[in-house]
Order: C-alpha cells, then structure tokens, then sequence
C-alpha cells in the first residue's frame, strides 16, 4: 500500500469486456475497447442507454454476467453471445470522460461525481461504480470486503 494511500484511487478488476457508449441524442453506440462496434450484438444495452436521455455522453464502464454469488463469471458472458443470451448482461459504469460537449477527461475522478449522479439514479442493468477513490483502504481488502477474492 503507498504511503499516502489517500491521493490513489482504488478500481475493482471486473472479470468481463470494458465497453464505452457513444451516446449522440436518440444515436447509441457500442464499442469495445479494440474499436469493435457491438451495438448490433447489445441491441437491448443500447436500447436502455437511449432510454437515460443523456443528450450527449461518453459512457467508460464494463459489461459482465453475475453468478449467483453476485461474483463476475467471465465464461457465462462468453456463452452469453454464443447462446444469443445478452439480455442478463449488466454494464457497470465506472467513468463519464465526455458529458454534454465537455471533455472531463483532465477533471479529477473525484470531481466527476455530478454526472454520475444521472446514471446511477436509473434502474439495473446499469450500476455506477465507486471504485473507493476516497477511501485509504488497501486493495485486497476492499476486493474482499465486495466479494470479489
């Protein structure tokens, strides 16, 4: 753990394929972090992301499948796409690098808070993670304090 553990922000490693959303009006895009568009293979994500009314986003995030356990299960969101199964693929949001025509990529983490407001008040599939940037807390701790080891 860094000594001034304080100024580091902490992520939870989702075992699933990052994703960032293209939101243009009603026009959502899905990209894999290759470039790939998978808006055709997530017609339902892309459909509930229209559904927040953002105007014009950048959502960062990654897309997973749940085991029972609330664990990440990377082999079912493989299956998922294999047996034409998305429909239980959640996205969890974990940054908003552009929000209504600005750039917040230089913005602190913690200074992005606002927005994030706006997407984790809808419903599931969409979760906005707190990746515990204010919290001084070593990384195999949080990780087992959310289940994740």
């Amino acid at each position: 753990m860094p000594r001034n553990a304080e100024q580091w922000a902490f992520e939870i490693k989702f075992d699933g394929n990052r994703l960032l959303a293209r939101v243009d009006g009603d026009d959502v895009r899905l990209f894999t972090r290759n470039g790939h568009d998978w808006t055709s293979r997530l017609k339902s994500l892309a459909a509930e992301i229209r559904a927040l009314g953002l105007g014009c986003a950048w959502l960062d995030g990654e897309i997973v499948i749940l085991s029972d356990k609330g664990t990440t299960d990377f082999q079912a969101l493989q299956n998922a796409f294999d047996r034409s199964k998305v429909e239980d693929i959640q996205y969890f949001v974990f940054d908003l690098p552009f929000f209504h025509g600005h750039d917040l990529r230089q913005v602190p983490l913690a200074e992005r808070c606002a927005p994030k407001l706006l997407v984790a008040s809808k419903r599931p599939p969409y979760t906005w993670v707190n990746n515990g940037q204010h919290e001084a807390q070593h990384p195999a701790r949080r990780s087992h304090d959310v289940s994740l080891s």
